[in-house]
């Protein structure tokens, strides 16, 4: 989207999509060398966090969601690889029957949808439905790098691909921003990067 906040390389979203007739051989040209080398630029592995104010007191640290900010330059190049190994994730049973996210046409409304449809099918065989509700923001955002890998691995995407997935998936840096003052570097690792 044009009105997303610019990442940490300060290029807006509005500058790729207005120069995008300029920027097209270049960006190829830049999908090339990742798909060849293997590697995710790190110059694109950085990212800027800044602090949303959920609710409660606005002293209270645990009251804020990180909000990752990237390059749209990386996002573009994402956008662009995934469709080379998604479609044999899915094909080859790399989503589970019940994960609704990161996959097409599965939303958290259909998630909602298939969870209500179980319940109501359930107490209509005469079940009890039993709910357990905890705070899993921080599982959501989690992923365990090696056992991704292998399972990539193990459902026959192309070992150039895994490499790429591989160097995507290692520790990024980033920094918080508040108020125009940038923090000490932090280290992120194992984690979903958005």
């Amino acid at each position: 989207s044009e009105q997303s906040g610019t990442g940490p390389d300060g290029v807006p979203a509005r500058v790729l999509r207005n120069c995008s007739q300029s920027l097209c051989v270049p960006f190829t040209l830049l999908c090339r060398v990742i798909i060849s080398s293997g590697s995710w630029p790190r110059c694109r592995c950085t990212h800027w966090l800044f602090p949303l104010h959920k609710t409660g007191v606005m002293y209270d640290v645990q009251k804020y969601k990180g909000i990752q900010l990237t390059s749209h330059l990386a996002k573009s190049v994402e956008r662009l690889l995934r469709p080379i190994f998604v479609p044999r994730l899915e094909a080859e049973g790399g989503f589970g029957p019940r994960q609704f996210a990161y996959r097409k046409e599965h939303g958290s409304r259909d998630a909602s949808l298939y969870l209500i449809i179980c319940w109501l099918s359930s107490l209509a065989k005469g079940f009890r439905v039993g709910l357990f509700c905890s705070d899993v923001q921080a599982a959501l955002d989690r992923v365990d790098s090696g056992r991704l890998l292998d399972k990539a691995s193990g459902l026959g995407v192309p070992p150039a691909i895994s490499r790429i997935l591989a160097s995507w998936l290692s520790a990024r840096t980033a920094r918080v921003i508040a108020q125009g003052v940038e923090s000490e570097p932090i280290f992120m690792t194992n984690m979903v990067f958005q």
